[in-house]
């Protein structure tokens, strides 16, 4: 699954070199002696073997492999005189336990000691493994999260008379791609919800702050989210839209706030959250 820690051992029996992550900032400037003796690594996605091309894949979940290198501060090849590499990682068995014979048998599960326990048994059965966040083009769309800001993710003024439930306007589509970044695609329903989405738009509003201290008003932003019910038959987008407005404050910088409106086709407005203070640190 990854790799922990990494110990180089020299030709003599004290002779240990721990070697950190590279891309682990506060090291930096921990490790500068002899040029520094870092870790980094790689994923890609597992070769088939010979009988998986013939026979086929147990599940559709390949797997990927992890490749480490040892470099120095500046991400040149560490020096060749080490004898051994001791190495902490920490593993899994990939789609093995998808092959568990869950609810089959007197119990799923047996204990390494004694105990009054009859049997133990899985109420959900395993959830299918995901590919990591560091495969595929998902890089350069995280990438791509760090440019966000409120103005992408929200449409043309209220005041304008857009068509607010168009699908493709750019600030749904924005948060629509956002939320596929983090959502279990391989999921039918987490798919279906994220179309649900149908238009994202704003207008600035003065509003009374919600701070302790002498009265003071501030100028922020009133969002709208408009969702579809019918993408949402069985949970509603009450959950949904409660985390999109606190989403929307991490836009917001911290002498502004925001105001989030959640609203659907159906039935109109159903939720309007009080002022929230924006939490985005201005650098």
């Amino acid at each position: 699954y990854d790799i922990v820690g990494v110990t180089g051992i020299g030709g003599e029996i004290d002779d240990e070199r721990v070697f950190r992550p590279f891309y682990k900032a506060s090291d930096m400037d921990e490790d500068t002696g002899e040029g520094g003796a870092f870790f980094d690594t790689s994923r890609i996605p597992r070769t088939l073997t010979d009988r998986e091309r013939r026979s086929g894949r147990r599940s559709s979940y390949p797997g990927s492999e992890i490749y480490t290198q040892l470099v120095d501060a500046s991400s040149a090849p560490y020096r060749s005189d080490l004898k051994q590499l001791a190495i902490t990682t920490r593993c899994t068995n990939r789609d093995l336990p998808l092959r568990m014979p869950v609810g089959q048998g007197r119990t799923d599960f047996s204990m390494d000691i004694g105990g009054s326990v009859e049997s133990i048994r899985c109420i959900s059965g395993p959830t299918p493994p995901r590919p990591s966040f560091v495969e595929g083009e998902i890089l350069w769309r995280l990438i791509g999260h760090l440019s966000l800001n409120y103005l992408s993710l929200a449409d043309a003024d209220l005041s304008l008379g857009s068509d607010f439930t168009d699908p493709n306007t750019s600030g749904a589509s924005a948060m629509r791609d956002l939320l596929k970044i983090y959502g279990n695609l391989a999921e039918a329903a987490t798919r279906k919800q994220i179309e649900g989405l149908r238009s994202i738009t704003s207008r600035p509003v003065t509003r009374r702050t919600p701070t302790k201290g002498p009265i003071s008003f501030a100028r922020g932003l009133q969002v709208h989210v408009n969702f579809e019910e019918s993408y949402f038959e069985g949970s509603g987008c009450f959950v949904l839209g409660a985390v999109l407005e606190r989403f929307f404050a991490k836009y917001v910088s911290i002498n502004s706030f925001t105001e989030t409106i959640v609203q659907t086709r159906e039935r109109g407005e159903i939720m309007q959250w009080p002022t929230r203070i924006g939490t985005r640190h201005t650098l």
